[in-house]
């Protein structure tokens, strides 16, 4: 089990070198939330817009700004996207240089460990940044829960768009499928004013981005904890994390028994 440990300690280090060496990504780290939010700074009014915020037994209707809507939700958005991305070059772009550790022996949980763990650590600090980011322009309600709330769904995402990179080895299908569902999930049918206004709501309540971004939004303009929301968030995080654990395990398996035939 220390052994274990202290390879996944070292699959870890090497993970961040490979981050820092991925001038694409870093580049897309700091950008797109500068310029994302840079868009709504500089076009979204000041006007309040109604919002529905859904609790456990309850919709709270609200009357926030819509420069604060528009802020506190595309930086939901950009946390959502970002992740994916990032997890999905750990675990397909990159992931085909740790086969060979398989080949000799490494656990498929160890590399697992080692991988994610690095994932958690980095969406941990998006999330830290995304809130410290949204607080100098939002008055927020409670700011730690909304710090809970850009960290799942960045771990939400970022492990969906792990199983599409695990899914396929084609990086450009791969980058696509994760694109195209924070566009159609965190990007559009998640924003405030749209569903608000929509005459159904059983397939958006079902998407990925519906409970974090519920929690961020709770978080950002009431002062109740959205518990319904928190436990939406780790049903998701719990079930895709299994779909990865077993989806890699499967992958893995086979590759170290081609391996010794």
């Amino acid at each position: 089990m220390r052994a274990d440990l202290s390879i996944a300690a070292r699959i870890l280090r090497l993970s961040l070198r490979e981050l820092l060496r991925n001038r694409v990504g870093l580049a897309l780290l700091f950008l797109i939330p500068g310029i994302f939010l840079g868009i709504v700074r500089l076009t979204a009014g000041a006007l309040p817009v109604p919002i529905e915020v859904y609790f456990q037994n309850d919709v709270v209707r609200l009357t926030p700004p819509q420069v604060d809507v528009s802020i506190v939700f595309v930086s939901a958005s950009v946390a959502g996207f970002l992740s994916a991305y990032f997890a999905l070059t750990l675990f397909q772009q990159d992931f085909d240089y740790w086969r060979h550790g398989v080949f000799m022996g490494l656990r498929p949980v160890t590399l697992l460990l080692g991988r994610f763990g690095f994932f958690v650590l980095l969406a941990a600090a998006l999330a830290v940044s995304t809130t410290l980011l949204v607080a100098q322009w939002v008055s927020l309600k409670q700011a730690m829960i909304a710090l809970s709330g850009y960290l799942l769904i960045s771990i939400i995402y970022g492990t969906a768009g792990a199983i599409a990179g695990s899914v396929t080895r084609d990086f450009l299908v791969a980058v696509l499928a994760s694109a195209l569902l924070a566009d159609i999930d965190a990007a559009w049918l998640q924003n405030p004013v749209y569903y608000t206004a929509a005459e159904r709501m059983d397939l958006i309540r079902w998407l990925p981005a519906y409970y974090p971004t519920q929690l961020v939004f709770s978080a950002a303009f009431d002062d109740r904890v959205n518990w319904l929301a928190l436990r939406g968030c780790a049903a998701w995080a719990l079930g895709l994390f299994a779909l990865l654990l077993g989806l890699l395990h499967f992958k893995l398996r086979g590759l170290s028994g081609r391996s010794h035939r």
